[in-house]
């Protein structure tokens, strides 16, 4: 890996073992395309298929939103894309398509498709789970030691559902808050993102729970007064966890989501389960990878990023360290 920089090389290593790999961001302008971007640079020269996709709208020249400017979308030949059919005619890769998806954008139907020259590219992909786990099946019956590339929508952890994303990198910027602030909040993010996945024997004792119920207590030891654990299989979220607290679930029990990226717990939800000892588990779960800040809209980053890697379990990268749009290696 001659000629890479540290950050291409923390890039490469995040995903190497990865079939699938999320981009996920705390905030709109966390970073989430230039860090797509990035992994296209670190991985153009070398011999693995990179495949692209977006559950949002990215690529554009302007945000649709709030008006400012936005990184392009680039990519180097034999790359593929999944996007909108709409958006091919206007990308400068010269597009060959190898399949077309049912879906109901307004911009049609999700295609997958080759680049034959490098250029740039909007990306619009499935939003729909269903067809997104479709298309990843697909891209791995046809290109199976390639990397998948999902860069997420804002705010939605359940972009990094196991269901498509092996790994996640996560991306966050430190505008309007203090390093302590944003530490703080990326601790909590963290947490979830880590949270232990069950044990298989655990796994097989909800087998026949999870065909009938969306949540269900069960006994773990079949005694009065014994172990429970809470089964949530759609969002965990504060009013699930409070309610249970109040109907069943008693310190020393467990609760198990269904994936990592279906927890969203605040701070103090969080606490109230440390006050009852109460161990949070999923069954599935992307691996978190990558950190990757954003220094935009900061004075000086370092105190942020000393911050961020104090406390991450994983390695931290800083995106203005990172290749231009468009530039070779």
């Amino acid at each position: 890996m001659a000629g890479k920089t540290e950050n291409q090389l923390s890039l490469i290593r995040a995903t190497e073992s990865a079939g699938s790999v999320a981009i996920a961001g705390l905030d709109k302008n966390a970073g989430k395309t230039t860090v797509l971007n990035a992994l296209v640079h670190a991985w153009q020269d070398m011999p693995r298929r990179i495949i692209l996709t977006s559950i949002g709208y990215d690529g554009e020249l302007k945000d649709l939103l709030h008006g400012h400017a936005k990184p392009q979308v680039y990519m180097f030949p034999g790359m593929g894309v999944v996007t909108a059919a709409s958006f091919l005619s206007t990308a400068t890769i010269d597009p060959e398509i190898r399949a077309v998806f049912s879906g109901d954008s307004v911009f049609g139907p999700p295609v997958l498709a080759k680049a034959n020259h490098a250029g740039f590219v909007v990306l619009s992909g499935p939003s729909a789970l269903a067809l997104l786990v479709e298309i990843k099946a697909y891209i791995r019956s046809e290109w199976p030691k390639s990397l998948f590339i999902i860069d997420g929508a804002f705010g939605r952890r359940t972009n990094a559902s196991a269901a498509y994303a092996d790994r996640v990198i996560f991306c966050l910027s430190g505008a309007g808050v203090t390093p302590a602030e944003l530490a703080a909040t990326f601790a909590h993010r963290q947490a979830l993102l880590t949270i232990p996945l069950a044990a298989e024997t655990l796994q097989r004792k909800l087998t026949g729970v999870l065909k009938r119920a969306e949540t269900a207590l069960i006994s773990l030891d079949g005694k009065a007064g014994g172990q429970n654990a809470l089964y949530v299989r759609g969002a965990l979220t504060d009013s699930v966890l409070l309610h249970w607290l109040a109907n069943g679930l008693k310190p020393a029990d467990l609760v198990v989501a269904e994936d990592r990226a279906n927890i969203f717990l605040t701070k103090t939800a969080w606490r109230q389960l440390e006050k009852n000892a109460i161990e949070l588990q999923a069954l599935n779960g992307a691996d978190l990878a990558l950190v990757a800040f954003n220094p935009r809209g900061v004075r000086e980053a370092a105190p942020y990023l000393l911050a961020l890697k104090k406390i991450a379990r994983v390695p931290v990268i800083m995106l203005d360290t990172l290749p231009a749009i468009g530039k070779a290696i």
